[in-house]
C-alpha cells in the first residue's frame, strides 16, 4: 500500500476501528487475551470433535480411545496479533509460540 497518498486517521477513529475489529473477532469465536495501545492478542481454541472420536472408538473396538484421550488433553490454542496502524489499516499476524 502506498502510504504517501493516505493521511493518518485521528486517534479517536483509530480506537473505533480497533474496537470494532476486536468485537468482530470475538463474534467469530476468538477471545481477547491482552491489549496494549492499538495491539491485541487474540486466541482461538481448537476444539475436540467428541462425536467423531466416539464413532472412531466404537468402529475400532476401543483402540481409538487412547488417541481421543490424547487429543482431549493436548488442546491447542492459536494466537494472533491484531494491529491498527496510524492510517487505520488493520493487520492480523500469527503470534510465534
Amino acid at each position: 500500500m502506498d502510504y504517501t497518498k493516505k493521511k493518518p486517521v485521528s486517534e479517536e477513529k483509530r480506537r473505533q476501528i480497533f474496537e470494532e475489529q476486536i468485537m468482530m473477532h470475538q463474534a467469530n469465536g476468538k477471545r481477547l487475551e491482552s491489549q496494549i495501545g492499538f495491539q491485541a492478542v487474540l486466541v482461538t481454541e481448537v476444539k475436540v470433535n467428541h462425536l467423531m472420536h466416539l464413532i472412531l472408538t466404537l468402529l475400532t473396538g476401543g483402540l481409538w480411545a487412547l488417541l481421543w484421550i490424547y487429543f482431549a488433553l493436548a488442546r491447542k490454542e492459536i494466537r494472533e496479533i491484531l494491529q491498527v496502524d496510524d492510517y487505520g489499516m488493520t493487520k492480523v499476524i500469527p503470534a510465534k509460540s
